[in-house]
């Protein structure tokens, strides 16, 4: 005999805990029939989900934030216009710290100028995780639509840098770290420090998962 336990476990228990399923004894039709009806609608609840998020991405911050957020630990704003390897730096030391999101095709002002007329620039910025960190950094991009400052459909870059447990460096081998709304170039006995840190931070953490 099948259970209420036994066929609800095979359905996606974070979606069952948002969108909790009334017991089969309290419906109409026989238990198959109210399987079929309840994994159809978590089913289209995920087609929802993935539509939404192909028209809106995942963005951390609205387009407003992105234009008028204050430059702080986790964010910065860049125009196109930088030389990429100008980047580098940044994504090192949000890597180094606490991870961060780089908006890139909006002025330091706010003013959206976007990304669309700077292709070649915007692709070596792909290319700087991988090309120009030490070691790579898992960065994730995304393009965002918008209207830029001239009405014309246009598109913003979205970095997003997680925090890195590895000490980073740029292709110059110069370690940065994130403070306030600055990337800090480190000296050496700030990057000795830095380093253990991290060391000692993950070495814990492998001693707390042994456990």
């Amino acid at each position: 005999e099948i259970t209420w336990r036994d066929w609800s476990s095979d359905v996606c228990s974070s979606d069952l805990q948002t969108h909790p399923v009334r017991a089969p004894e309290k419906q109409s039709g026989n238990l198959t029939q109210v399987v079929c009806r309840q994994i159809q609608a978590l089913i289209n609840l995920k087609y929802k989900r993935n539509r939404l998020k192909q028209e809106g991405g995942n963005l951390r911050y609205s387009i407003e934030e992105l234009q008028h957020k204050k430059e702080d630990q986790i964010f910065e704003r860049k125009s196109a216009r930088i030389d990429p390897k100008g980047m580098t730096n940044h994504i090192v030391a949000f890597a180094n710290a606490d991870g961060g999101t780089l908006g890139i095709g909006i002025e330091d002002d706010g003013t959206i100028t976007g990304i669309d007329n700077f292709t070649e620039r915007i692709n070596e910025i792909y290319r700087i995780p991988f090309d120009f960190c030490i070691p790579s950094i898992p960065v994730t991009t995304e393009k965002v639509g918008c209207i830029d400052k001239d009405g014309k459909k246009n598109h913003i870059l979205i970095l997003t840098i997680p925090a890195s447990p590895d000490l980073h460096t740029n292709h110059q081998d110069d370690a940065c770290y994130r403070m306030g709304d600055k990337s800090h170039k480190l000296s050496f006995s700030e990057r000795m420090q830095m380093l253990y840190a991290k060391g000692s931070r993950y070495y814990r953490s492998e001693e707390h998962t042994s456990e």
